[in-house]
């Protein structure tokens, strides 16, 4: 997942639109979950909008933790995308809090190693939603079921609330 996104001095036009979604996202902090979709043809620029928001939530507040998830269409089962949907939230909110960008860029990392990182940096809420998920791994339903709780999870464990941005 690349997390290379325009400076924003390059990214013309869409102000206005990035201003809006930032401001949603962080009113919607102290409340009930929301939703909200960007539609638009192909090209538009929804996902580097999308990226320009993570950017945003990471570097420029420290209320919401942003998880920018793009769906990789060769992860062709249950059990390989909710693995790597929780690998790459758990690392993203960890980078987050500890502001590590070296963290967003961990493609690929094993939830064995997620698992070591997480205990190493005393981050007992992820390492037992990782041990709640390895524990269920018999079901790939109830896995998967965990995995995309993964944020709400979080948010309770630590009173950091998460904005998911799926692309």
């Amino acid at each position: 997942m690349s997390f290379s996104a325009l400076q924003e001095k390059d990214f013309i036009g869409r102000q206005d639109e990035l201003a809006a979604l930032t401001q949603r996202v962080t009113l919607a902090q102290g409340g009930a979950a929301r939703s909200a979709v960007l539609s638009g043809h192909r090209g538009m620029g929804r996902t580097e909008l999308l990226k320009q928001l993570f950017g945003r939530l990471f570097w420029r507040q420290g209320r919401v933790a942003p998880f920018y998830y793009k769906v990789n269409p060769a992860l062709l089962s249950i059990e390989a995308f909710s693995r790597n949907y929780l690998t790459r939230f758990l690392c993203q909110r960890l980078a987050y809090q500890k502001k590590e960008q070296a963290l967003l860029h961990l493609d690929g990392i094993s939830l064995a190693d997620t698992s070591l990182l997480m205990e190493e940096r005393g981050e007992t809420w992820a390492s037992e939603l990782v041990n709640q998920y390895d524990r269920s791994s018999g079901d790939p339903l109830d896995a998967l079921r965990i995995a995309l709780n993964a944020p709400y999870l979080s948010a309770l464990a630590t009173g950091t609330a998460v904005a998911v941005l799926i692309d």
